[in-house]
């Protein structure tokens, strides 16, 4: 038997949300429990229903319907460890609503420690909710034993497994078999928790198994937008193509940022997608390019503390710091990022779109590393807050205003520092 402490810790533990549908298998008919755990709707439902069953149907209230199949079948072992369930996965598709809670222990034992107002709740193929009354004969740690109520249409018919079980109000267990076949019949029904207690393990055993970091997908593309005949069309084809030919330089250093980014998952892009904890899909485009911006930095001589500095006064458009004061001319070019980070076990998404100008020199010669380094940690950047975001409350976010605000970044030209980390 469970311990009430570790059963409660369980149901905390597992999903907390169902809502009752009808179960159509093959020719068998019965009812279960749709919830949502990993971020995909499944059914719980008794396993001699849907076990074997090569087409299931499940229909919710108001006829919304949608095949399902079973992933966890917990009547097909040996031994005294079997139990008649079994979890059915809905497709990512699905509209069958499954959103309705499940009660906490403490409400499910509050309600069965005085077991009145018992209802048999059931869904029929139309959608159609029905109620009737029944009696709570025994109860254990794992099901209860229910009686019909006295009225003729209180009776339980073959089809009626799955329904679910209310006392007080509060749903408590799930019908699943007859007991007692002659008159005065008698009706097992597993309790709620038992049944969020077995599918929790199984749930539990679908996460990613490492919490890991990879990328599934990652492209660089040139989309200039639009450009001037000459000398900056050509250099934006230039451009274009140095930007592309980067990205295996440009992945392999954000995997390295990314990896000496504190609190960040482990990068893992040597294993599977499906055995990270989140995946992203990054694309990385060169949509505008301004070549030949004059630069122009004025020296002024100035002491400090008695000795002397030479400071440069900036021109209009001018950059005159990190080492771009001996620069005569200037590139801006407008980069663009989208994509998503998704958790591959949950399907949680987080959105990425960002646009950033990046100041760089005319000079390809000079451009390389300047270039390389800026946009892998504007690529960490965007991943980290992203990644961060799918867990709530972490993820800071840029500070943007409309979808594709651009802000200018200049980088550092001369021998700085190499960045560990995002």
């Amino acid at each position: 038997m469970m311990r009430p402490a570790l059963l409660a810790c369980l149901l905390l533990a597992a999903p907390s949300t169902a809502q009752m549908v009808h179960v159509q298998a093959d020719s068998a008919e019965g009812r279960g429990i749709a919830m949502s755990a990993n971020g995909r709707c499944h059914v719980l439902a008794p396993a001699h229903v849907v076990a074997n069953a090569e087409r299931i149907l499940v229909t919710s209230r108001g006829r919304t319907r949608t095949q399902a199949r079973v992933v966890r079948n917990f009547d097909d072992g040996g031994g005294a460890s079997r139990v008649d369930f079994a979890i059915l996965e809905l497709p990512a598709e699905s509209k069958v609503p499954c959103n309705e809670p499940l009660p906490d222990a403490r409400s499910l034992n509050q309600a069965l420690a005085d077991p009145a107002g018992v209802l048999v709740r059931r869904v029929n193929a139309e959608g159609n909710a029905r109620n009737s009354q029944a009696l709570v004969r025994n109860v254990s740690a794992t099901d209860l034993t229910i009686s019909p109520g006295p009225a003729p249409d209180d009776a339980l018919a073959q089809g009626d497994s799955g329904s679910m079980i209310f006392v007080n109000k509060v749903p408590v267990a799930m019908l699943v078999a007859r007991t007692q076949p002659k008159a005065g019949a008698s009706y097992q029904a597993l309790r709620l928790d038992t049944l969020m207690s077995l599918a929790n393990t199984h749930f539990a055993g679908q996460r990613a198994p490492t919490k890991a970091f990879r990328f599934a997908r990652f492209d660089v593309t040139s989309q200039l937008l639009a450009v001037d005949t000459g000398q900056q069309a050509r250099y934006g084809a230039g451009l274009g193509q140095l930007v592309q030919g980067l990205a295996g330089d440009l992945r392999a250093e954000t995997d390295r940022l990314l990896s000496g980014t504190k609190g960040f998952p482990p990068v893992q892009n040597d294993i599977a997608v499906e055995q990270a904890a989140t995946a992203a899909w990054l694309t990385l485009t060169l949509v505008q390019v301004d070549a030949g911006i004059r630069n122009q930095c004025t020296p002024k001589q100035t002491q400090v503390f008695g000795l002397p500095v030479t400071t440069y006064e900036a021109g209009p458009g001018s950059v005159c710091r990190n080492g771009w004061e001996q620069m005569r001319a200037l590139t801006r070019a407008i980069f663009r990022l989208t994509g998503e980070v998704r958790e591959t076990s949950g399907g949680n998404r987080a959105p990425i779109q960002q646009q950033f100008g990046l100041i760089l020199p005319v000079d390809p010669a000079q451009m390389g590393l300047p270039l390389r380094d800026e946009l892998a940690a504007r690529m960490c950047d965007a991943v980290k807050d992203a990644t961060q975001s799918l867990t709530k409350g972490k993820g800071r976010g840029a500070a943007r205003s409309g979808i594709f605000a651009t802000q200018d970044v200049v980088p550092q030209l001369g021998a700085g520092r190499m960045r560990q980390g995002c």
